[in-house]
């Protein structure tokens, strides 16, 4: 088979381009930088036994040195999510001898990230900002009067329903129910206001 038919033969003449070519657009990131790839590598047939199949979805990543040159032993095949977490603007975490990202400690801890950022933010040690738990939110007291029926003219309908079928907004049978008021009022579609100057008239 002809080289260049090879999927791996456009990531190796990609990975030489933005080392070698000032003018690839990627150049500042990697040659720019001082990124080189290695001796060995200059033959596609050895970088191809070192690197061995490429997993659907992977791409070749600078690991463990991110600053490190593409050589057999500073490189792999990665997922996005390894990627991201390979960045230079990475913050890493070390616990207990461990050093992961971030983001893979809250994965790992089951934790929001955002608290975790806020947390080393706020000049937490790692090992605090780790070990600590996480308070349960409160729980939004909310009263769930939907499934409440109300009898009307011979009928057992739902608030919902009642909203819908007298085309009376849900909030305001809400405001009526909780005032204590009787159900024809409750239900009403002429607004209180003009019941009570009725009244009063």
């Amino acid at each position: 088979m002809n080289i260049e038919n090879d999927p791996l033969f456009y990531i190796w003449q990609s990975m030489k381009e933005r080392c070698r070519n000032p003018n690839h657009q990627a150049y500042r990131y990697y040659g720019g930088r001082g990124i080189k790839v290695c001796k060995r590598w200059k033959d596609f047939k050895t970088f191809k036994q070192d690197m061995g199949p490429r997993p659907d979805g992977f791409s070749i990543d600078r690991w463990p040195n991110k600053d490190g040159d593409y050589k057999p032993s500073n490189c792999r095949w990665a997922s996005i999510t390894q990627q991201i977490r390979n960045r230079s603007n990475t913050r890493f975490l070390t616990y207990k001898g461990q050093k992961r990202p971030m983001a893979e400690w809250a994965e790992i801890l089951d934790m929001p990230k955002h608290t975790l950022a806020v947390r080393l933010k706020n000049g937490w040690t790692a090992k605090r900002a780790i070990e600590t738990p996480v308070r349960p939110r409160a729980k939004s007291k909310v009263i769930n009067v939907d499934p409440m029926r109300l009898r009307y003219c011979g009928k057992v309908l739902t608030l919902s329903q009642w909203s819908v079928r007298l085309n009376i907004g849900k909030s305001i049978i809400y405001q009526r129910l909780y005032k204590g008021l009787p159900v024809r009022l409750i239900l009403s579609k002429v607004p209180l206001r003009y019941v009570r100057d009725r009244k009063s008239a």
